[in-house]
């Protein structure tokens, strides 16, 4: 029976990454083989020719392969067990990064870590559903949390392949790492600041949108874009008062289940931040607020003009959101942290090795019978 193309593919992983003597060819210094000995190994199997191998790397969902310029030469991006160096791009990692296995491997994890094992790096992934569908491939799924940010900042490299898979050599110490998804926790994170200045692009660089309520997203379900007064394209505000009910409402729901959750909003009065308050007292959350005021009015006018027609504001509302800044301070029993600071929010794991004896009693709420006997 013919392979199909995805069984194509596959095998071309397995020879590109990992064996290219299997088929009798030779990777150069930088993980190049020769399309043309390759076209001629593959044809030794069954019949297989340029337009299949063309089809193979246009159509690949992962984006594994690259041909060079030439189409003369083709290389796996990442995910090589043999010795090659694919130029990859050091880059700084977003706050935290994730790491997708299947359960069968988390006992071996935790006793040896996260480790390279026969491939030269470490794969991360930039968000949870990515990391998810990568232990789905190893059975049931299981999730680990890599502090990358701060990983970075004590001196570990990062690297970004062509196909958008994060990288780090040999291994993440215990210390930079969270068994699960550290985004279970109870935290409510605020951002602050007026239109353009960086907030929702901070929010995708950090990976948080799949955790995020964002009031112009909530706005545009309950209207399309419409033209303004002087004929340009905007997200109208006509209905804020049924979207920031809404907001909270669905705000709730998720801290009814204990979402980690962002809010997307300027922010800009203290009194905006009072409901949040209420509901973080209720279900027992911490709020932060990641404070974008120290952008100038300039600047985030600037940033303004650069967006899609439609998400643009008005110059005049931005400079009457900037002397709102001055007036207002945010309440108190909220942490305001810097973009850089993002660290401070995240669980830090602790080395409890050196006690002959941990006792770990559960949610207080649900065991304070057995607490009242311990003690």
């Amino acid at each position: 029976m013919s392979k199909s193309l995805n069984e194509w593919g596959r095998f071309l992983a397995l020879v590109l990454r990992h064996k290219p003597q299997a088929v009798g060819i030779e990777l150069d210094a930088h993980g190049w083989a020769q399309v043309e000995a390759l076209l001629v190994a593959f044809n030794w199997i069954e019949t297989f020719n340029m337009l299949m191998l063309k089809q193979i790397v246009a159509e690949d969902g992962k984006q594994r392969f690259a041909f060079s310029e030439d189409k003369k030469r083709i290389r796996a991006n990442q995910g090589h067990s043999v010795k090659v160096d694919v130029e990859l791009r050091e880059a700084v990692p977003p706050e935290l990064l994730y790491h997708g296995t299947g359960v069968k491997y988390v006992a071996s994890i935790n006793r040896q870590g996260l480790i390279a094992k026969q491939r030269l790096y470490v794969h991360l992934s930039a968000n949870v559903e990515t990391a998810h569908n990568v232990g789905k491939r190893h059975g049931e799924p299981f999730i680990y949390t890599v502090l990358a940010g701060e990983m970075a900042r004590a001196g570990y490299k990062f690297y970004l392949s062509a196909n958008g898979v994060w990288l780090t050599e040999n291994a993440c110490p215990r210390s930079f790492y969270v068994i699960g998804k550290v985004i279970d926790m109870r935290i409510l994170l605020l951002m602050r600041g007026v239109p353009g200045s960086g907030k929702s692009t901070f929010i995708k660089e950090q990976g948080l949108e799949p955790y995020t309520l964002s009031a112009d997203a909530l706005r545009l379900l309950y209207a399309s874009p419409m033209l303004d007064n002087a004929g340009r394209w905007c997200i109208s505000q006509h209905f804020d008062k049924q979207m920031w009910p809404f907001l909270l409402q669905t705000l709730e729901e998720r801290m009814k289940r204990g979402c980690f959750t962002v809010v997307d909003a300027t922010n800009i009065r203290g009194r905006d931040m009072t409901a949040y308050k209420k509901l973080a007292n209720e279900y027992k959350y911490r709020i932060y607020v990641v404070d974008f005021t120290d952008i100038t009015l300039e600047e985030a006018k600037k940033r303004n003009m650069l967006r899609e027609e439609y998400k643009q504001v008005p110059e005049n509302v931005i400079e009457r959101m900037y002397a709102q800044l001055a007036d207002n301070k945010v309440p108190s029993g909220i942490t305001v942290i810097k973009p850089g600071e993002l660290s401070q929010i995240w669980y830090k794991p602790r080395d409890l090795s050196a006690y002959k004896k941990v006792i770990h009693i559960g949610d207080i709420h649900g065991c304070y019978q057995p607490l009242k006997e311990y003690l």
